[in-house]
């Protein structure tokens, strides 16, 4: 079969560069592209790079599954702390999970560096989406502000059925407020919290 009617592709364990990400990019766009599984699972990709990705897939219309695990999405965070105005990796993924136009029913996010102003606007992005059915942001950095964010976003989501937050510095406030919308939720059938300090007052 020819490459326009591939349905999966791993690039797993690659260094993703600029040249690499610029192809992968125009294949995406392909109108002919009908690709469905995308694993980039530790492929070096940083926010620079996570932007121009997800700028593309607002094109693309037939991926359902995308794996971007172990990269640096979120390194910028710490620097727009201090200086502001930069676009991370996460914003742009939050962006496209609340476009109309997202199709993705699976994110792996698991072991980036997603915390602060992009843990917000992900965990926001949740009230938006309409296709999502599993979510990994576990080993990230949410803590208290991105939980209670994403309790208030899964009281509004519909899809979502696995939602796995392990290691994520969610302390027993965090906590407390996401079991508050994992009860009005009524499509999530499984939640992980494990490894958060969550404490006695938590649990």
């Amino acid at each position: 079969g020819s490459i326009s009617s591939l349905k999966e592709l791993n690039l797993s364990y690659n260094i993703i560069g600029p040249k690499a990400a610029e192809q992968l990019s125009i294949y995406l766009c392909n109108s002919n592209c009908q690709l469905e599984i995308l694993n980039l699972e530790q492929a070096d990709v940083d926010d620079f790079e996570c932007k121009r990705f997800v700028e593309i897939l607002k094109t693309n219309k037939s991926l359902k599954e995308i794996d971007l695990s172990k990269n640096k999405i979120g390194t910028l965070e710490s620097l727009n702390k201090t200086t502001g105005g930069i676009k991370t990796g996460s914003d742009a993924i939050a962006e496209y999970l609340s476009d109309p136009s997202c199709r993705l029913r699976s994110l792996k996010l698991n072991w980036n560096m997603i915390r602060l102003q992009g843990g917000l606007a992900i965990a926001m992005s949740l009230s938006y989406n309409q296709t999502l059915t599993y979510l990994d942001l576990s080993y990230n950095s949410l803590g208290r502000e991105g939980s209670i964010a994403l309790s208030t976003a899964i009281q509004n989501n519909k899809t979502l059925e696995i939602l796995l937050l392990s290691n994520n510095s969610i302390d027993c406030i965090g906590c407390f407020c996401l079991v508050a919308g994992i009860l009005e939720n009524k499509s999530l059938k499984k939640v992980t919290l494990d490894g958060n300090p969550i404490g006695e007052l938590g649990s």
